[in-house]
Protein backbone atom coordinates (compact mmCIF):
# COMPACT_ATOMS: atom_id res chain seq x y z
CA UNK A 1 0.00 0.00 0.00
CA UNK A 2 2.97 2.39 0.68
CA UNK A 3 4.17 1.84 -2.86
CA UNK A 4 1.03 3.45 -4.26
CA UNK A 5 -0.12 5.71 -1.59
CA UNK A 6 2.64 6.83 0.41
CA UNK A 7 1.87 6.93 4.03
CA UNK A 8 -1.14 8.74 3.44
CA UNK A 9 -3.41 5.68 4.69
CA UNK A 10 -1.06 5.32 7.92
CA UNK A 11 -1.74 9.06 8.71
CA UNK A 12 -5.12 9.21 7.80
CA UNK A 13 -5.46 6.06 10.27
CA UNK A 14 -3.46 8.05 12.69
CA UNK A 15 -5.88 11.10 12.44
CA UNK A 16 -8.62 8.62 13.04
CA UNK A 17 -6.83 7.59 15.96
CA UNK A 18 -6.10 10.96 17.54
CA UNK A 19 -9.80 12.11 16.69
CA UNK A 20 -11.53 9.77 18.21
CA UNK A 21 -9.14 10.34 21.90
CA UNK A 22 -7.83 7.03 21.49
CA UNK A 23 -3.88 7.91 21.10
CA UNK A 24 -3.03 5.93 24.20
CA UNK A 25 -4.57 2.80 23.63
CA UNK A 26 -3.72 2.21 19.80
CA UNK A 27 -0.10 1.80 18.53
CA UNK A 28 1.27 1.72 14.83
CA UNK A 29 4.24 -0.37 14.23
CA UNK A 30 6.11 0.86 11.15
CA UNK A 31 7.99 -1.89 10.35
CA UNK A 32 7.93 -5.94 9.34
CA UNK A 33 7.28 -7.44 12.61
CA UNK A 34 9.24 -10.89 12.88
CA UNK A 35 7.49 -14.37 14.25
CA UNK A 36 8.17 -13.71 18.10
CA UNK A 37 7.02 -10.54 18.47
CA UNK A 38 4.10 -11.21 15.97
CA UNK A 39 3.08 -13.96 18.22
CA UNK A 40 3.76 -11.59 21.47
CA UNK A 41 1.09 -8.79 20.05
CA UNK A 42 -1.47 -11.36 19.59
CA UNK A 43 -1.09 -13.38 22.70
CA UNK A 44 -1.64 -9.70 24.28
CA UNK A 45 -4.65 -9.47 22.31
CA UNK A 46 -8.29 -10.04 23.88
CA UNK A 47 -9.85 -9.86 20.32
CA UNK A 48 -7.92 -10.27 17.28
CA UNK A 49 -9.84 -8.28 14.25
CA UNK A 50 -9.36 -8.14 10.73
CA UNK A 51 -11.59 -5.70 8.90
CA UNK A 52 -10.79 -6.29 5.40
CA UNK A 53 -12.69 -4.27 2.76
CA UNK A 54 -13.83 -6.76 0.33
CA UNK A 55 -13.88 -10.84 -0.88
CA UNK A 56 -10.91 -9.71 -2.94
CA UNK A 57 -8.92 -10.64 0.01
CA UNK A 58 -7.66 -14.09 -0.66
CA UNK A 59 -5.93 -14.83 2.91
CA UNK A 60 -4.60 -13.55 6.00
CA UNK A 61 -1.41 -15.15 7.23
CA UNK A 62 -2.01 -13.15 10.71
CA UNK A 63 -4.98 -14.82 10.84
CA UNK A 64 -3.86 -18.00 11.26
CA UNK A 65 -1.54 -17.35 13.93
CA UNK A 66 -4.19 -15.61 15.78
CA UNK A 67 -6.06 -19.21 15.33
CA UNK A 68 -3.15 -20.36 16.52
CA UNK A 69 -2.15 -17.86 19.58
CA UNK A 70 -6.38 -19.07 20.65
CA UNK A 71 -7.74 -15.65 20.04
CA UNK A 72 -11.28 -15.04 19.73
CA UNK A 73 -11.44 -13.47 15.89
CA UNK A 74 -13.78 -11.39 14.17
CA UNK A 75 -13.91 -10.31 11.00
CA UNK A 76 -15.14 -9.09 7.32
CA UNK A 77 -16.53 -12.41 5.51
CA UNK A 78 -13.29 -12.33 3.13
CA UNK A 79 -13.03 -16.13 1.40
CA UNK A 80 -10.68 -17.30 3.66
CA UNK A 81 -12.37 -15.70 6.78
CA UNK A 82 -15.67 -17.51 5.97
CA UNK A 83 -13.90 -20.88 5.77
CA UNK A 84 -11.60 -21.09 8.70
CA UNK A 85 -14.07 -18.87 10.77
CA UNK A 86 -17.04 -21.24 10.09
CA UNK A 87 -18.46 -23.71 12.75
CA UNK A 88 -17.85 -21.32 15.57
CA UNK A 89 -14.14 -20.76 15.48
CA UNK A 90 -14.87 -16.71 14.94
CA UNK A 91 -17.33 -14.21 14.10
CA UNK A 92 -17.93 -12.49 10.68
CA UNK A 93 -19.41 -9.14 10.19
CA UNK A 94 -20.78 -7.72 7.01
CA UNK A 95 -18.34 -5.18 5.17
CA UNK A 96 -17.88 -1.82 6.16
CA UNK A 97 -20.50 -2.22 9.13
CA UNK A 98 -18.26 -0.84 11.77
CA UNK A 99 -21.27 -1.30 14.11
CA UNK A 100 -21.46 -4.99 13.80
CA UNK A 101 -17.89 -5.19 13.97
CA UNK A 102 -18.18 -3.72 17.24
CA UNK A 103 -20.60 -5.33 18.79
CA UNK A 104 -19.15 -8.93 17.65
CA UNK A 105 -15.89 -7.83 19.61
CA UNK A 106 -18.08 -6.74 22.45
CA UNK A 107 -20.09 -10.30 22.51
CA UNK A 108 -16.16 -11.36 23.27
CA UNK A 109 -15.58 -9.32 26.04
CA UNK A 110 -18.86 -9.84 27.85
CA UNK A 111 -19.40 -13.07 27.33
CA UNK A 112 -16.64 -15.58 29.05
CA UNK A 113 -18.23 -18.82 27.77
CA UNK A 114 -18.60 -17.84 24.41
CA UNK A 115 -15.22 -16.08 24.45
CA UNK A 116 -13.54 -19.57 26.27
CA UNK A 117 -15.45 -21.52 24.10
CA UNK A 118 -14.01 -19.83 20.46
CA UNK A 119 -10.71 -19.61 21.61
CA UNK A 120 -10.57 -23.74 22.32
CA UNK A 121 -12.19 -24.30 18.91
CA UNK A 122 -10.15 -22.05 17.07
CA UNK A 123 -7.02 -23.31 18.27
CA UNK A 124 -7.75 -26.90 17.67
CA UNK A 125 -8.58 -25.90 14.52
CA UNK A 126 -5.49 -24.02 13.83
CA UNK A 127 -2.99 -26.94 15.15
CA UNK A 128 -2.48 -28.88 11.30
CA UNK A 129 -1.83 -25.81 9.77
CA UNK A 130 1.33 -25.76 12.03
CA UNK A 131 4.40 -25.81 9.47
CA UNK A 132 6.07 -28.88 10.86
CA UNK A 133 2.83 -30.55 11.37
CA UNK A 134 2.35 -29.60 7.10
CA UNK A 135 6.14 -30.23 6.53
CA UNK A 136 5.23 -34.25 7.60
CA UNK A 137 2.24 -34.34 5.56
CA UNK A 138 3.41 -33.45 2.45
CA UNK A 139 6.41 -35.34 3.30
CA UNK A 140 4.29 -38.67 3.98
CA UNK A 141 2.01 -37.77 1.11
CA UNK A 142 5.10 -37.87 -1.46
CA UNK A 143 6.16 -40.69 0.02
CA UNK A 144 3.28 -42.71 -0.53
CA UNK A 145 3.26 -41.32 -4.06
CA UNK A 146 6.76 -42.07 -4.70
CA UNK A 147 5.92 -46.26 -2.60
CA UNK A 148 8.44 -45.84 0.27
CA UNK A 149 7.21 -47.62 2.98
CA UNK A 150 6.91 -46.19 7.14
CA UNK A 151 5.59 -43.35 6.40
CA UNK A 152 1.83 -44.71 6.17
CA UNK A 153 -1.06 -42.71 8.50
CA UNK A 154 -1.07 -38.71 9.31
CA UNK A 155 0.69 -36.49 11.81
CA UNK A 156 -2.75 -34.90 12.59
CA UNK A 157 -3.40 -38.11 14.67
CA UNK A 158 -0.78 -37.47 16.56
CA UNK A 159 -0.29 -35.47 19.71
CA UNK A 160 1.30 -32.00 18.86
CA UNK A 161 3.26 -29.69 20.99
CA UNK A 162 2.28 -25.84 21.04
CA UNK A 163 2.83 -23.54 17.99
CA UNK A 164 6.31 -21.86 18.54
CA UNK A 165 9.20 -20.90 16.04
CA UNK A 166 10.04 -24.10 14.71
CA UNK A 167 6.63 -23.87 13.06
CA UNK A 168 6.96 -20.71 11.68
CA UNK A 169 9.40 -20.56 8.08
CA UNK A 170 12.15 -18.35 8.23
CA UNK A 171 12.13 -14.96 6.66
CA UNK A 172 13.79 -15.69 3.28
CA UNK A 173 13.11 -19.37 2.78
CA UNK A 174 10.84 -21.61 0.23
Amino acid sequence: MREHEGESYRETLTAKVESLGLSSAVRFVNRFVEFPELMTYLGACDVYVTPYTGEDQIASGTLAYAMAAGRPIVSTPYVYAREVLADGRGQLVPFGDSEAMAEATLRYLENGPLERRTRRVAYAYAIPMRWRIVGVDYLRFFNEILGIPGMAGSSRSASHPRLDAADHPQRGSS
